[in-house]
């Protein structure tokens, strides 16, 4: 813009609802168009000064923290000169063909005979390895022992673990704020590795801070080293893990919230805490169940059994421990038969149908599934996939047992590929049985399956959301999830729809499906009252009278326990009726059970009432919302009115602070499955948890932003002589240790060294920059 002003130019933000400042310096930019029309440029945002221009995503955080250069010209502060980098930019050399053709040899070498995968040389921390022993070479003159820029494995093997417990040192004042608000929400569960059969207890917190943002925090992965899986050792487990964080208080005096599965174990360790249960896991269950996945307790008892009976080649101390431990594990998983009430045989045939009593049609369905299974498994170990997708078909994807839904996934891709599949079997003279698989797929059964999996799949993924609540989700799933499967639907253009099944034996699991989501999941009390406590559904136009009456007087049951709210308000309790919902056209699976509009309803101001029998829930149910918080985050309006609703903001914090699902710790454990693999299947599990401690390092940055340690996040190597001094680290060391990581800071922080400290900004960093950086440190 500054070399070009007429073909661009900065336009100021003309939006009625501007609350920052730093829109008083910054505005879109925009580029000229036929007819002398500017049309602005979408995701960034430019300084009206000195055109300065960031990535724009709703916040302005980074436009406040921007230093104008222009603006700021008569400022005494020295200017940072670019001319070194400038130059060195403009006077790239050429590289020959020969020295190219020697690196890929280079690369190609290493790669094969150290067996590492060819994706290793496009790293990003490979690369910046190179980039940085490039820079070097070019700063120094003659030769460099490569060795002595080089650290050990032993070097980095230490400074990872002194720098993963300086981070947990950090975290500990940032957790305890938490728990002290009633915000900390812990999800712990178990976990196998599967090479040297290790089990770890992982859990992960999450967290509403007072900024009305949403956190997620992997607290650990360790090594689970009590005798057993009972319910009281994993008290001790968990106990153990949350006093490394000072956080055994408020685990002992039950003032932390949790979210788990519904382990027979987990549920034991928990019992008396304020714990809900995984929404993600249930759908889960109901599916299997659903589909004649699981096994009946008799099944699983007679198998235990003939296990026991069978394992005699251990001592008896050893066969012990060994049946304890896979018994409790088998405990773990038990609660796939656990239902809120039994089904009735009168009411809910489908649900209680046994699967030898299963219709003819629908057992075809079975056999697709099957096959579908057993085709992909083949085309997986025969390596098809490739010759599918070389003939413009779309390659098959694997299902996993912990993730029923997966199962969508696979279908889905059948169903696109199964006459590819078909046409490259009859060439194939040993995939015979094969052959009668793709004949027992029924096509139409496979259409109809594809559909019925895909809400569930879309219901799972709406309840995943990292970046904003997910609690009040589970209202908005399970009513589509009801609307489904009774054969009703919107289809993309927001239409409503009656769902026509192809197959004869679709109907049965639709009808089993629904029967079994209504007597194995009940809505808790909190997923109402985060659906409450959502302005796009606090009428809870979709549940009756009674739920809506309860839920009332649940929060404010809430309100007076936690803050002492509402001990001399009167407030009203009726009963809310709002009549049907005015049906409208929302295409998405959130806008389709939001509230009816509000114009029929008497509204209060959203100011100040002085009227005392009018409680904060009655004036939150009562007011006029802006459209503009009617939006999928509630955080966004109860940050807005904290201040005229600070009770029911609290609780809002509070209960937000719950995630509808444990899949945070199921991914951490993802994370350390891919840690230990063939080549690290030794690996310490202190230095598993170490490394997933160090992952996580960048979501404390997020969270404290203007603070990051610089003294002990680096250390020197103990391999170095004693008396050489912690702060003056060689200029190698410095780089190679802080170098990627000032890389990936954004915006202004503090560098705190001992006895020193500097503001730095992130978005500025260059190379020139770092060495003022290191002039500064050391001297």
């Amino acid at each position: 813009m500054s070399v070009n002003s007429k073909q661009y130019i900065v336009q100021k933000n003309s939006s009625q609802l501007i609350k920052s400042d730093a829109w008083c310096k910054f505005g879109f930019p925009a580029k000229l168009r036929t007819g002398g029309v500017y049309d602005i440029i979408p995701g960034f945002v430019s300084c009206l000064d000195c055109f300065r221009t960031l990535p724009y995503d709703g916040r302005t955080k980074y436009m406040i923290k921007h230093a104008c250069v222009v603006a700021s010209g008569s400022s005494t502060e020295p200017a940072v000169n670019k001319g070194m980098i400038d130059n060195y930019l403009l006077k790239k050399p050429a590289i020959s063909k020969q020295d190219k053709e020697k690196m890929k040899e280079k690369f190609v070498i290493w790669s094969c005979s150290s067996i590492r995968p060819f994706s290793i040389i496009e790293d990003p921390g490979f690369i910046d390895i190179l980039n940085e022993g490039i820079r070097i070479g070019q700063k120094y003159s003659g030769h460099i022992d490569v060795e002595e820029l080089v650290v050990s494995a032993k070097t980095v093997g230490n400074n990872v673990a002194i720098m993963a417990e300086k981070y947990r040192n950090l975290l500990k004042p940032i957790l305890i704020k938490q728990a002290d608000d009633g915000c900390l929400c812990i999800a712990p569960d178990l976990w196998t590795d599967k090479r040297r059969k290790i089990a770890y207890i992982g859990i992960t917190c999450t967290f509403v801070n007072d900024q009305f943002k949403p956190e997620t925090i992997d607290l650990c992965c360790s090594e689970y080293d009590e005798y057993d899986k009972t319910g009281a050792s994993v008290y001790l487990a968990i106990r153990k893990q949350l006093k490394l964080f000072d956080l055994d208080f408020y685990f002992d005096n039950k003032k932390l919230l949790f979210i788990s599965d519904r382990g027979s174990n987990i549920r034991k360790a928990l019992e008396g805490q304020d714990v809900l249960f995984c929404f993600g896991h249930r759908i889960n269950n109901i599916l299997q169940k659903a589909f004649y996945q699981i096994k009946s307790t008799k099944e699983k008892e007679l198998e235990t059994t003939t296990t026991t009976t069978t394992t005699t080649t251990t001592t008896v101390s050893k066969k012990r421990r060994i049946k304890e431990l896979d018994s409790s594990d088998e405990e773990n998983s038990s609660d796939d038969d656990e239902v809120y009430k039994k089904p009735s045989p009168s009411k809910q045939i489908e649900a209680t149908t046994s699967l030898s009593s299963l219709p003819v049609k629908s057992k075809e369905l079975l056999d697709t599934i099957s096959a579908s299974k057993s085709i992909v498994k083949y085309v997986k170990l025969t390596n098809i996939n490739y010759e599918i997708t070389l003939n413009d078909g779309v390659a098959l994807q694997q299902s996993t047992i912990t993730r029923w839904i997966s199962l969508s996934s696979l279908l889905k891709t059948v169903e696109a590929s199964l006459e590819h599949v078909r046409s490259i079997l009859s060439t194939k003279t040993t995939a015979e049985k094969q052959k009668l698989n793709i004949n027992r797929i029924n096509l139409e059964g496979l259409r109809d399956l594809v559909t019925l999996l895909k809400i569930f799949e879309d219901v799972i993924k709406l309840i995943q959301h990292g970046d904003r609540p997910s609690l009040h989700m589970v209202y908005v799933g399970l009513n589509k999830l009801k609307s489904h499967l009774s054969g009703e639907d919107i289809d993309c253009n927001g239409e409503q729809i009656i769902i026509d099944d192809r197959h004869e034996g679709t109907n049965f699991f639709r009808k089993r499906l629904k029967q079994l989501l209504m007597v194995m999941f009940q809505l808790d009390k909190k997923h109402l009252a985060g659906a409450l406590l959502h302005p796009l559904y606090r009428k809870l136009t979709f549940v009756n009278d009674y739920q809506r009456s309860k839920t009332h007087i649940y929060v404010r049951k809430l309100l007076t326990e936690l803050y002492g709210y509402g001990t001399h308000q009167q407030g009203n309790n009726h009963l809310s009726a709002f009549g049907e919902p005015v049906k409208k056209k929302h295409r998405t699976i959130e806008d389709q059970f939001i509230d009816p509009d509000d114009d029929d309803q008497t509204f209060i101001s959203d100011g100040t009432a002085t009227n005392p029998t009018i409680d904060e829930l009655d004036k939150y149910l009562k007011m006029s919302i802006d459209d503009q918080y009617k939006v999928s985050n509630p955080l966004i309006f109860w940050q807005n009115y904290q201040d005229k609703l600070p009770y029911l903001a609290k609780l809002a914090r509070r209960l937000y602070s719950i995630p509808a699902t444990s899949a945070g710790v199921e991914r951490q454990f993802s994370a350390s499955g891919l840690l230990i693999n063939e080549r690290r299947s030794s690996l310490n599990p202190d230095t598993v948890q170490n490394q997933q401690d160090l992952v996580s390092h960048f979501d404390l940055r997020e969270i404290v932003p203007n603070c990051f340690f610089l003294d002990g996040l680096i250390s020197p190597s103990i391999e170095e002589p004693s008396q050489r001094d912690e702060l003056h680290l060689s200029l190698n060391r410095f780089r190679l240790h802080i170098k990627s990581t000032l890389r990936q800071i954004k915006g202004e922080f503090n560098l705190i060294i001992p006895n020193k400290n500097f503001l730095i900004n992130g978005d500025e960093i260059d190379e020139e920059y770092i060495e003022n950086l290191e002039f500064l440190v050391y001297n």
